[in-house]
């Protein structure tokens, strides 16, 4: 059964992976990965973006939107070797790789670049690292004191990035919250790395007026890889994505000598 399960991770249609745009041996793969709570529909805006030589994939974490019946997952390792099985075998065949996470995504981006060196296998060229400080920076605000509803959406109003509408819609609430609960209680499972630094590019982006993670707490990410180290920061909070997307597109395609397309 567990073999079966593998199996269909691996598919190139796991429920894992949206594919925005399939190329065939792209220039660049672009796996994306969203933060606590959010879809990887929230990068829909970068399909139109990208240059024909980029293969835009998302990672989508069990309990939101195709995958809302499924519960999700509340150990981070689950999480991550989840995401590997699915990505994994799409390593190989792009000329070359990255890895974008944001806020939660950022980790996970992160262990599976450990949890794939591990395994031997293909690691990403450049992962860029969002909205999240460094492992043993401090964070204000950026977990909820408890999990109940009503300090969910309240910690989703600290955050910003989420409409007033949307908070005070109760389905709407009822449709996000299962999946902000397991991905914060598979938060609250990892634990900071003690092995080795990586050996590939790191590139971290933040908000200015990120109070989650000041960018002052992205600096540490030098210490968790010997390859070089890039910083940039854009106008905005912990979810100045929304706003700048394009220019933090530019900066990731930019480490690849690569361009924005006119949007289609």
């Amino acid at each position: 059964m567990l073999r079966e399960h593998e199996e269909a991770l691996d598919a190139p249609d796991s429920p894992w992976l949206v594919r925005f745009n399939r190329r065939a041996r792209p220039a660049l793969r672009l796996f994306v990965f969203p933060f606590a709570g959010g879809s990887a529909m929230y990068f829909h805006r970068w399909a139109r973006l990208v240059p024909d030589a980029v293969d835009l994939v998302g990672v989508q974490y069990p309990g939101r939107c195709s995958r809302l019946s499924e519960p999700g997952l509340t150990e981070f390792a689950a999480l991550v070797e989840g995401a590997r099985h699915a990505v994994e075998p799409l390593l190989p065949d792009a000329d070359r790789t990255a890895f974008f996470g944001h806020s939660l995504g950022a980790l996970v981006a992160f262990e599976l670049t450990r949890s794939l060196r591990a395994q031997a296998a293909r690691q990403p060229d450049h992962l860029f690292l969002s909205a999240r400080g460094a492992p043993g920076s401090p964070a204000t605000g950026s977990v909820p004191d408890t999990l109940f509803d009503a300090d969910l959406i309240e910690f989703l109003k600290r955050l910003g990035g989420t409409p007033d509408a949307m908070l005070a819609d109760a389905g709407v609430m009822a449709m996000i919250l299962p999946g902000l609960r397991a991905d914060l209680e598979a938060l609250a499972t990892w634990r900071p790395p003690v092995d080795d630094p990586l050996a590939l590019p790191v590139t971290t982006l933040a908000g200015i007026d990120d109070h989650a993670f000041p960018p002052d707490t992205m600096s540490g990410w030098a210490r968790q890889t010997t390859g070089p180290f890039a910083d940039h920061l854009f106008p905005g909070g912990h979810f100045y994505l929304t706003d700048h997307n394009e220019a933090a597109l530019d900066a990731v395609l930019g480490a690849f000598g690569l361009s924005r397309s006119d949007p289609r």
